[in-house]
């Protein structure tokens, strides 16, 4: 019914194709003055999410994107490329006031800029932190938009303070409701991480994927299920017909109250985009780095779930999220361990078995890719995603910006949860 529907409408489209391109250009053009008048030069804007970074001593914006629903902050190699040229990076905290330098749209480039201040002074006259976030939208969409779709992703990062365009209230203003603080957030732990007792590193606890672990202590094994509550992990162990509640720190865990077992890194990990970007954490505390064709090297720590780096020829410090075997740099760049194999349950399919080209059946231009490390990535519908993958027996499941789905594995291919069939591709 929708073939046959779509070929009635074929002349009417034709007839009318200078009527809408005319109309949309003029609707593009209503929604960019009116986010022009909005947003003129001089607002005052409260930033509302993590990951806007500015710059000072330099006269170039480090720049975060908004994509796919969710704010990137500056990537790993630009952040070494910015200290290279002398910058010094400043993260701008949630709640933060800026002033608004510029907002640009960028039809070619399918994107709105925002360029902010924010001042170091009173007034931005003794200096500022510079900024820059980049809305980006899918090819084309910004020519057909209406304004809410395109106020939608800026009211999740920014929020209007005041602006120019509004005049000052000439009357007292009502005092506002005091608002209670957000409650504070408890320390959590993350799947797939691996624990060593800082007395004994015979002694570790690795937290797989599917909420499932397993325990050596004592040169004894043990397994069982694991779930968090409240800041503490709670193990049932299956040997023991146990449950064990652990203390979980901002160092690691603390067991009874003394004991602790800290976040383990690996030895090697590689840029999963690139692997010719690797990092080596040495036992002496040191590390080498090479990353866009230049060595690094200097040193590190671990506290909690970040890896600090502190590089000597930069003479910075950046700090890296550890996410189980992998290495999750601003949130965005995966490095993961060639040395170990995807964390998997118990008799499941590893997921090198399932590494491939995947296209859907009905038409090629959806595809899948599931990497060697467990990574994926998914063009669907004009719109790329990126994720990770884990399988178990005839089953894989995804996870796709924070969602899980599972999907039934048929031999080379796999049918998802909306009975799609994606077809592996020889090699």
């Amino acid at each position: 019914m929708q073939r046959i529907r779509f070929g009635l409408m074929i002349a009417w489209a034709l007839a009318a194709v200078n009527f809408m391109g005319s109309a949309a250009l003029a609707q593009t053009l209503s929604w960019e003055q009116s986010l022009s008048a909005q947003y003129p030069k001089g607002t005052v804007l409260s930033i509302l999410a993590a990951g806007v970074v500015g710059t000072t001593a330099c006269n170039v914006n480090a720049y975060a994107t908004f994509k796919d629903g969710k704010l990137h902050a500056p990537g790993f190699g630009q952040s070494v490329l910015l200290t290279s040229l002398k910058c010094e990076l400043h993260p701008i905290a949630p709640g933060t006031q800026v002033y608004l330098g510029e907002m640009k749209v960028y039809q070619k480039n399918n994107k709105v800029a925002f360029a902010v201040s924010q001042c170091l002074g009173e007034d931005c006259s003794t200096g500022a932190i510079k900024a820059q976030v980049d809305f980006e939208f899918p090819k084309g969409f910004l020519a057909v938009a209406e304004l809410a779709q395109i106020q939608g992703p800026i009211r999740q990062v920014f929020s209007i303070v005041s602006s120019p365009n509004t005049p000052a209230p000439t009357e007292p203003v009502a005092p506002v409701a005091e608002v209670p603080a957000p409650p504070a957030i408890q320390p959590t732990v993350t799947p797939g991480s691996l624990y060593v007792n800082s007395q004994d590193k015979a002694d570790r606890l690795q937290l797989k994927m599917d909420n499932y672990f397993s325990l050596q202590e004592g040169g004894r094994s043990f397994t069982g299920h694991y779930s968090v509550a409240d800041g503490t992990l709670k193990l049932h162990i299956v040997e023991l017909q146990k449950d064990v509640d652990i203390g979980i720190q901002d160092t690691g865990l603390v067991v009874n109250g003394a004991e602790i077992w800290n976040l383990s890194v690996g030895p090697l990990y590689v840029n999963s985009a690139n692997s010719a970007d690797r990092i080596q954490l040495k036992p002496d505390g040191t590390f080498a780095l090479q990353e866009g064709g230049q060595a690094f090297s200097g040193t590190y720590v671990v506290k909690g779930a970040a890896l600090t780096l502190h590089i000597v020829e930069l003479q910075k410090d950046v700090d890296i999220a550890i996410q189980g075997n992998r290495l999750l740099v601003n949130g965005d760049e995966t490095w993961v361990r060639p040395d170990v194999a995807s964390n998997q349950p118990s008799g499941a399919t590893s997921s090198s078995s399932l590494t491939g080209h995947y296209v859907y059946k009905d038409d090629a231009r959806n595809f899948l890719d599931l990497k060697a490390d467990g990574s994926l990535y998914l063009m669907q519908k004009g719109k790329s995603y990126s994720g990770s993958f884990t399988a178990s027996g005839a089953t894989v499941a995804f996870i796709i910006n924070g969602h899980r789905s599972t999907s039934q594995v048929i031999g080379d291919t796999i049918k998802d949860n909306e009975g799609m069939l994606w077809v592996r591709q020889s090699q």
